[in-house]
């Protein structure tokens, strides 16, 4: 740049061939100007980037973009963001604190949890679980410094923050649905910590590099959340220090948001059933029937008393003392199964999967693989189900 004036410029490429074994003729070619055969030629015209800095695009938050208007789901409704802080500067970043607070949400939600990856990959920066603190505010300003763990593998970890309003939240909704509180009654929370920081000791954030994780957070007031057009508005900020080339610091203050509307509740349910590791299909052959119930779309505050599936074989499909049933993507497993012969009175075989009773968002995925399953003599075309 040269003031508030761009300054073009220009690349060009040429191609030019001389030949291997030129003939007299062609002895004097790259020589003699004019005589050179050129097959081409390309040019581009760039400017360099050079945008004084104004601190936007550093820091950003993503979330969902809609959330299904349900007050009871609104009530245990945990909202993951993705955070990410990026150094757009020339100079190395440092002293860098993220900071949640339930002011910049509008008073609406509050930190429940944090997860993040250790390891560093392409322009994410590598961390120590040692150097991340998480500071928990108190009214006075003060902060106690609260606990990281493993998240089921060395390289991940984790935080639960704020469990006793998250507890009052899960007990508002039991008592709702047992029938001994109203609604109305339930009281709005009051988080221990209101503002959550965290704090990277130690780290150097160098132009170009990124620092990632993610939050999760659950409404302050849930029963008395209103249907409008407006949206649930979650601000983040962070304090940084650039470091100049003196070794000075000066403090920035960067911020992102994310925009969240409600959509209209409607509930459904999807019943599958699939055949896995099936060959041919021929007499004696064993494969895999998955079967799953879809859950995304009902109320996360629905209560489901032992729901249970009934996977009616067909002909030509039974099981014997090696058939059994595990979970697919949960560690929910059955509470009984039960498999029964000609299944009132069809002549055919049925499995009976009963799961534990719980709130739909407690079980996240309700799928189970029905394994060594057989194939038996009535599947030949004449007698096999169609």
């Amino acid at each position: 740049m040269n003031g508030t004036n761009r300054v073009n410029f220009s690349n060009t490429a040429s191609l030019q061939g001389i030949p291997y074994n030129p003939s007299v003729a062609e002895d004097t070619i790259g020589q003699v100007p004019g005589n050179e055969h050129n097959f081409g030629s390309n040019t581009k015209n760039f400017r360099l980037a050079g945008d004084e800095y104004t601190g936007d695009g550093m820091l950003g938050k993503k979330g969902p973009r809609t959330i299904q208007y349900d007050k009871n789901s609104l009530a245990v409704k945990e909202i993951e963001y993705a955070i990410k802080l990026v150094n757009k500067l020339d100079k190395p970043m440092t002293d860098i604190e993220i900071i949640e607070d339930v002011a910049n949400t509008g008073n609406r939600l509050f930190m429940t949890g944090l997860n993040g990856n250790l390891v560093g990959v392409g322009s994410r920066v590598p961390l120590n679980m040692s150097k991340i603190e998480l500071r928990g505010y108190k009214v006075d300003g003060t902060y106690d410094v609260l606990a990281l763990q493993n998240n089921g593998a060395s390289w991940l970890y984790k935080a639960d923050i704020n469990s006793e309003g998250k507890a009052k939240l899960q007990e508002y909704l039991d008592n709702i649905n047992q029938g001994t509180m109203n609604a109305d009654d339930a009281v709005a929370i009051d988080p221990k910590y209101k503002k959550v920081g965290i704090y990277f000791r130690d780290l150097t954030l160098d132009p170009t590099k990124n620092i990632e994780f993610s939050i999760k957070m659950m409404f302050i007031d849930p029963f008395r959340e209103k249907y409008n057009a407006d949206p649930l508005t979650n601000v983040i900020k962070a304090n940084v220090n650039r470091v100049n080339e003196d070794g000075s610091k000066d403090p920035l203050k960067l911020s992102g948001d994310w925009n969240t509307f409600y959509t209209p509740f409607s509930e459904k349910v999807w019943l599958s059933k699939e055949s896995r590791y099936q060959r041919v299909g021929m007499p004696n052959e064993r494969f895999t029937a998955r079967v799953g119930f879809r859950l995304d779309t009902l109320s996360s505050a629905r209560y489901l008393k032992n729901p249970t599936f009934i996977d009616l074989l067909p002909t030509g499909v039974s099981y014997d003392n090696l058939t059994n049933v595990t979970p697919v993507l949960s560690n929910m497993q059955p509470q009984s199964v039960e498999f029964i012969k000609n299944y009132n009175d069809t002549g055919r075989d049925a499995v009976k999967i009963v799961a534990p009773s719980g709130y739909v968002y407690q079980y996240q995925s309700l799928a189970f693989d029905i394994a060594d399953l057989i194939i038996n003599d009535n599947i030949i075309p004449s007698k096999a189900e169609k």
